[in-house]
């Protein structure tokens, strides 16, 4: 067991993400001139630190679970700092990565067939599409379970996105039924670049919501992430078992962490080639682009902190990320559709059921974690550079 100290300083968490292991204690040390409350956004990792006066660390938190895939978000009640905490299964499954495979990649060798850039394109709009639904499902919870102020606020922001959209496509259809359920015709079919910036609109208004005044500060609830099956098994690292889900597509699509056995008495792995090029792009996609994207939607300053880590994450990837996680997800569909021909239909069947109070359910970035590294792949593929999406925040 071991203990970590989170620095909470200029209303940032330092570091903004951490990985732990099961059994970890996690101590945070407010560094502020003002109170903070930091929560989890996980049901499998609650966390309440209680109020955190200025100048004052909280008491021990021990995680004693492992978090799902994409780690815990971690937020503060009273601004809006976000961050998010990994939590990986006990010593057993210590990663011992040999030098060879933690070797920086640069040979830009293309391993393995893959689909053509324009079905990528279409992945991709499938997937954007699936990431508004969970979004939008979330914003119905919410509408049909707040009450008073909170619910008022969050009607006003939601009827500003209805709006938003109707001009977007000049329809008068909703997103949300009167029962406040989606209605995906409303916007599934709809160009890539619609909606994208309807799905960054919703994000922006999400973070919003979480602010305190001027702002609205309202608490958005999201449907909790269902269990999953052997959560007791430990022979894994940063997943609660060797796959990642029981279902079909997620198996496909999934990472699997239990790496390779380095011997018979020893408990460590040794991570694969996509092990670590997926652990690299999570490292830049789920904290540094995240952030500032976030804020960029909602309207939020950019800080010099926010930039540097953002290009420290990115130079940490390389071309063959791309090309092994494009490869290894063109596989699993393979097998998955039995067929090397792209199964649009049997795609978004598995996407929604994975997405739409299924395992991703609850979460605001799986799927804009896939967008971001799918659109990573065409960018590298079409140019043989890094992808780039923040290129002004880069002298």
């Amino acid at each position: 067991m071991s203990e970590y100290t989170i620095a909470i300083e200029k209303n940032q968490f330092r570091p903004g993400s951490m990985r732990i292991q099961a059994g970890d204690i996690v101590v945070w040390e407010n560094r502020d001139p003002h109170d903070h409350f930091i929560v989890s956004s996980s049901q499998r990792v609650p966390l309440n630190t209680g109020l955190i006066k200025a100048g004052m660390r909280s008491r021990p938190v021990e995680f004693p679970s492992a978090t799902s895939y994409g780690g815990a978000e971690i937020s503060c009640l009273d601004c809006a700092m976000e961050g998010r905490l990994f939590v990986s299964p006990t010593d057993k499954t210590k990663v011992k990565a040999s030098p060879a495979a933690m070797a920086v990649k640069t040979s830009n060798a293309e391993p393995g067939a893959t689909y053509p850039v324009e079905t990528w394109r279409v992945i991709a709009r499938i997937v954007v599409g699936h990431w508004i639904y969970d979004m939008a499902d979330n914003f119905g919870y919410g509408k049909n379970l707040l009450r008073g102020d909170s619910l008022t606020k969050l009607n006003t922001e939601w009827s500003a996105i209805e709006s938003f959209w109707q001009q977007q496509t000049g329809t008068t259809k909703t997103i949300l039924r009167s029962d406040n359920t989606v209605d995906p015709s409303a916007f599934i079919d709809e160009s890539r670049d619609k909606l994208e910036a309807l799905g960054r609109r919703i994000r922006g208004v999400r973070r919003k919501l979480r602010r305190k005044p001027p702002a609205a500060d309202v608490e958005l609830p999201q449907y909790p992430y269902p269990d999953r099956p052997d959560e007791s098994d430990t022979a894994t690292f940063g997943l609660l078992y060797g796959g990642q889900s029981d279902d079909p597509f997620g198996e496909a699509i999934g990472v699997n962490y239990s790496g390779l056995k380095l011997s018979p008495n020893d408990g460590g792995v040794l991570l694969t080639e996509v092990q670590h090029a997926e652990m690299r792009h999570e490292d830049y996609a789920l904290y540094p682009l995240w952030t500032i994207e976030s804020k960029q939607d909602a309207g939020e300053e950019i800080s010099d902190e926010d930039k540097e880590n953002y290009k420290t994450k990115r130079m940490a990837l390389t071309i063959d990320d791309f090309h092994i996680l494009a490869a290894h997800l063109y596989f699993g569909l393979s097998k998955l559709f039995k067929s090397s021909t792209f199964q649009e239909d049997q795609f978004a069947v598995g996407i929604r059921r994975m997405t739409v109070h299924g395992e991703w359910d609850g979460s605001w970035q799986p799927m804009w974690h896939w967008l971001r590294w799918i659109d990573g792949y065409i960018v590298v593929k079409e140019t043989g550079q890094l992808p780039n999406p923040l290129g002004e925040f880069i002298t």
